[in-house]
């Protein structure tokens, strides 16, 4: 039977021979090209293994005939070369379809990363038509003034509210202790002082001192 080779560059070469008989086609997809240059690359692979064989066969028929039929042997090695030479072109073929596979695929890469720029710069134009700068700065502001007010409220709230200054708070409470200590000391007769001194006209009526006046205060309260 053919080999699989041949029947895929059969149908590659048909392929090709289609884009220069004026039939329009839909271009594949980037995609779709680089399989088809994978395939490509694989039938490359595979003859190039063929012709290694039969170059191999061929030097070792060269190897076995060199002292024994030296015109064998010598044509033998020609289609060593002739086999190594179309080796050697496949090889480069295969370089090519190599870098054609990352140049595409770099290629869209970035076609893909393009399109998506073009689409955030669109989409950015679009979002920016419906905002002013002088409306931004405005509301910028006035978030700010919130914020200050809304400190300010805060700040109220932990002082408490409707205190009286402390003041005179403080005045009042000494008001009050002084008249807890009239109300004690009003109607407690102060002892005489056990002191005659006579019903002289020069005579002066004895001071009760301190110690006096808080010892009687005490024993009213007992």
């Amino acid at each position: 039977g053919i080999p699989y080779y041949r029947k895929k560059q059969t149908r590659i070469m048909t392929s090709v021979l289609g884009l220069f008989n004026g039939k329009a086609k839909k271009a594949p997809s980037p995609q779709e090209t680089i399989e088809n240059l994978k395939e490509t690359i694989n039938v490359l692979e595979k003859r190039e293994v063929y012709l290694e064989r039969r170059a191999e066969r061929e030097l070792l028929i060269a190897k076995q005939n060199a002292t024994k039929n030296k015109r064998l042997a010598l044509m033998a090695l020609k289609k060593k070369n002739a086999y190594m030479k179309q080796i050697e072109k496949l090889y480069g073929a295969r370089a090519t379809l190599d870098t054609q596979i990352m140049a595409i695929e770099n290629a869209t890469t970035q076609n893909l990363t393009i399109r998506s720029m073009v689409e955030g710069s669109r989409q950015l134009r679009i979002l920016n038509q419906n905002m002013d700068i002088d409306d931004v700065e405005g509301t910028m502001d006035d978030i700010r003034d919130q914020i200050e007010i809304a400190d300010e409220i805060g700040e109220a709230m932990m002082q408490g509210i409707g205190l009286e200054d402390d003041y005179g708070l403080e005045e009042e409470l000494d008001q009050l202790i002084a008249d807890e200590i009239e109300d004690q000391f009003r109607g407690i007769e102060v002892p005489n002082s056990g002191v005659n001194v006579g019903a002289t006209p020069d005579a002066v009526p004895a001071v009760a001192n301190d110690e006096d006046v808080f010892a009687a205060l005490g024993a009213e309260l007992l």
